[in-house]
């Protein structure tokens, strides 16, 4: 595995991602808000994050109920992330189709991602 660029990131970043894993859900929540550039993907990735943990096929030791605060978590970040999408999507489709296969998605494959007509 390749860390080359994980010292690149954001250290809120790093910090929301710590927060997750030690269930420090609020300061999770507060560091990913400081990450305004990167909003909707962090909350993703703190989503996916929690769903690999609830899983419990790396991490054995968890108990019903801290896995289903794993759960709630995702659903709150992914919650979060919908709601974000649907606000930008209401205040400009065509731009925030634009901008999100601009940043995320890669060149050979935005032509999949351009509006119909």
């Amino acid at each position: 595995m390749d860390f080359s660029t994980f010292g690149a990131l954001n250290p809120y970043f790093h910090l929301m991602i710590w927060a997750v894993i030690t269930k420090r859900f609020v300061l999770a929540e507060f560091f990913w808000r400081e990450t305004k550039a990167d909003l909707i993907i962090n909350a993703l990735v703190m989503a996916l994050v929690c769903e690999e943990l609830a899983k419990g096929d790396r991490v054995k030791h968890l108990t019903p109920e801290v896995k289903n605060q794993f759960v709630d978590f995702q659903d709150t970040m992914q919650e979060h992330a919908e709601g974000l999408l649907r606000m930008l999507r209401n205040v400009d489709a065509s731009q925030t189709r634009q901008l999100l296969c601009a940043q995320y998605v890669a060149p050979q494959r935005r032509r999949a991602f351009a509006p119909r007509r």
